[in-house]
This record gives C-alpha cells, structure tokens and sequence, in this order.
C-alpha cells in the first residue's frame, strides 16, 4: 500500500479485491477530526463514509459490497459509483450530433430495454478506472479512457473523478473529461446514502428530512423520460423548499413508488452553491450537497427488491426498497433530446468540468 499525510489528510491506497483478474484498489481518506471515507477504483465509486464514534456499522452512511460481484451488474442492474458517459435516460437510446443520429445501447431494464441509462451495459460505475496520488497529496484521482464506440457513444473520451477530504468532513469531487471529437457528457455520483447507518433500511431513511430550495423540476413520464418542461414545485408532491419528513413523502410520491426525478437547481455558472440538506435528528447527522451542475436528481431506492430478497450488502446488512436515498448532481435528463435544456455537448478542445461536495456534519 501506499500513505500520504497533507495537512490534516491521510491519503491509504492499497489493494482491495480482484474482479476478472483486473486489481480494484480501495482508498482510505482520514481527517484529524476522526471523519473518514474509502474509495473503490471499481467505478471511482464512494465505498464508505465513516463518522466518528458511530458503534459496530452505524457509523458508516454508504452502501456498498464486501465482494466486488456485487457491483458487476448482471445480478444486480443497479448503480452505485460514478455513471456516465450520460448519466440517467436517454430516449430509445439515440440523439443527434450535428445531423448525425447516434445509436446507444438499450439497457434500461426497468422499460424492457426502450431506452439507455446511466452509459449502458459497462457504464463507467462498471470500469475500473486508473489510481494516482493529487499532486497536493490531499486525495486521490481515478481516470479512465472511453474508447470510441463503446456503447455507441462517438469520440475517445478521457475522464478523470478527484476526491479529496476538506475541512475534516467535505468530500470534495471534480470530474473532468475531454474527447477528440464531438460527443455527449454527463458524469454523476450515484451514491446510495442512509445517515441513520447504510444497513438501517427504510426504518432508518423514514426518520430523514429533506430539504430542496429551489421552485422549479422537470417532469417526465411513464418511463421516467422528461416531457420538456420545466415547472414549478409548489403545490406537487416535489416542493421540498421547505424542510420535509422523507418517511411521510415517499410512501406517496408517483402513486407509491417513490422519487426518481430531477429539480433545476441552476447554480451559476463558476460557482458551486449549496443545492440540498439531508438530516437525521436523532443521530445529529446533516448531509449537505452542493454542486456548480444545472439539475440534481432524488432517487429513493424504488427499484431495489422489497425486504426478505434484498441485496447483500455490506457487513451483513440487507439492501431493500426505500433503504436509502440518492442526491445526484447532474445536468437534465436526456438533455440531449431537449433543444431548452442545458446541453451535455462536448467538443474536441473542450473541458467538461463538474464540481460537487457532500458535507457531513
């Protein structure tokens, strides 16, 4: 393995498990104030975030795997690090670039395979992405070369996800990417967090508030596709400008599945503002999310199998429907199907630029 020591920052790198033979390195980031979080090269994929003095698993917040077949996607069509190249859904796959229409792969399992979400079939949670020291020695970069074609997306894209720890609690995260030839991009963090500890389930997650300030969402259909519109929160089931208990809003959100939609958050352009607050009162636990991204995607873990066929998830702990919430930044979805959404274009000499921050307090 390999230790760092900047400033009030350990930096650990050392193996962690195999997957088809490839060497998945873990990334241990340790604050003086005792707040630490593990990374996975498998994906550039948040493994755990630990607070201090939490007893047995109730102080780490992430879900995740003991093994690495956990995140490997045939039995599990679910997604838990860094998504891309477009993270969400693309409408039957396909847009245009110029006048000339590209076709994706289908993976959307959920619509029988209509559409492509989060970068199909070997997404990027799905690559075990290059491991390297910052330069500052404050954290980590993982990186990884998209080649042209893969999943029907043109140009070869270089990415890269930094992590580093600020502050003793802000995990700080920039991705950047840059192609030889015009393609789409819109990386994201599909981490699953549950403050009450990630094996606390629904019983946990029902105890969270959740607060949102911004007025305006993109609505979608059926098949989780937006419509074009953008509309205001108050008076739906998505106005979360004011703080709101999670155990009462998700049992009725879209009929009773729960949330899986995007809110404008618009922060400005340069600047990264504060875009969300998750909080558990009992624990004394608060998540902050800030972003410089146009949208920020809520998913409440609708999709993962009902309690007693839950996923195997770390430490023993049993991953199930409603276990958790994800708080994604990200620009809209299928935005490159919508002329009035910001546009996920990226062209040869070009940087994509995506800055974030969770902040645990």
């Amino acid at each position: 393995g390999y230790t760092a020591h900047k400033m009030a920052v350990k930096v650990d790198i050392n193996d962690w498990k195999k997957l088809d033979n490839e060497q998945i390195k873990i990334v241990k980031l340790s604050s003086a104030s005792g707040f630490e979080v593990e990374l996975l090269s498998l994906g550039a994929t948040i493994y755990s975030a630990v607070y201090p003095g939490g007893e047995g698993s109730g102080g780490d917040v992430v879900m995740a795997f003991d093994d690495p077949s956990g995140y490997d996607g045939t039995g599990n069509p679910f997604f838990w690090g860094t998504t891309g190249r477009l993270t969400n859904r693309v409408k039957n796959g396909r847009f245009k670039i110029d006048g000339v229409e590209y076709q994706l792969s289908q993976n959307d399992f959920g619509t029988d395979h209509r559409h492509h979400v989060h970068g199909g079939y070997k997404s990027f949670d799905r690559l075990n992405w290059n491991t390297s020291l910052t330069e500052e020695g404050d954290g980590v970069v993982f990186s990884v070369l998209s080649p042209h074609g893969s999943e029907g997306y043109p140009g070869n894209l270089i990415a890269s996800v930094t992590y580093r720890l600020k502050d003793g609690c802000h995990l700080d995260i920039e991705m950047v990417a840059t192609t030889d030839r015009p393609t789409v991009v819109n990386l994201s963090n599909h981490v699953y967090f549950n403050l009450a500890g990630h094996g606390s389930g629904w019983e946990g997650l029902q105890q969270h508030m959740l607060q949102i300030p911004t007025d305006k969402f993109t609505p979608d259909d059926e098949d989780y596709l937006p419509t074009g519109e953008v509309l205001a929160v108050s008076g739906t089931e998505y106005d979360f400008q004011k703080e709101t208990s999670l155990g009462t809003a998700i049992p009725k959100a879209r009929n009773g599945e729960g949330y899986c939609v995007n809110f404008c958050v618009g922060a400005e352009k340069g600047g990264i503002s504060h875009i969300a607050t998750l909080s558990h009162a009992d624990k004394g636990r608060r998540l902050e999310v800030w972003s410089d991204q146009p949208g920020l995607e809520l998913y409440t873990a609708n999709f993962l199998p009902s309690r007693g066929a839950g996923l195997p998830g770390k430490g023993g702990a049993e991953y199930c429907k409603w276990g958790a919430v994800c708080l994604m930044t990200q620009n809209y979805r299928d935005a490159a199907n919508h002329q009035n959404f910001p546009s996920p274009l990226l062209r040869p000499g070009q940087i994509y630029r995506h800055r974030a921050s969770y902040r645990f307090y």
